[in-house]
């Protein structure tokens, strides 16, 4: 497994492909892109994404607790049985979350973005 721990990620840009088994603690992603990128079995712990964008993305089988993804633009990202616990959404949108397929406990979410949590339960807002 390749492990990085306390390290910063500018301008990064991930295009189209896999990243499997990679464990990310208390590193910074700063202004990068990702884009069609598939992540299975990933862990990102203590982790901060800050004005990133990251599109269209499959996130499975990973953790990403305790995060925080401040000012993201998440369109498309589908998180798939993730542990998104403590993770703080708050000023990113964009973001898909089935709410039956991954852990959200204490996790973070600002108005009106929680409202895509929603999407797939079925309810009517009006």
């Amino acid at each position: 497994m390749e492990y990085h721990e306390n390290e910063c990620f500018c301008d990064l840009y991930l295009g189209e492909g896999e990243s499997a088994e990679i464990e990310f603690s208390a590193c910074t992603f700063q202004n990068c892109t990702v884009e069609a990128h598939r992540f299975t079995a990933c862990k990102w712990i203590d982790c901060n994404f800050i004005n990133c964008r990251i599109e269209n993305p499959k996130i499975e089988r990973s953790s990403m607790m305790d995060c925080s993804f401040a000012q993201c633009r998440l369109d498309r990202t589908e998180f798939f049985r993730c542990d998104l616990r403590k993770t703080d959404f708050r000023g990113a949108y964009g973001y898909e979350i089935d709410l039956s397929a991954n852990t959200l406990k204490q996790a973070r979410f600002s108005f009106p973005e929680v409202v895509e949590l929603l999407r797939g339960t079925g309810i009517l807002i009006e």
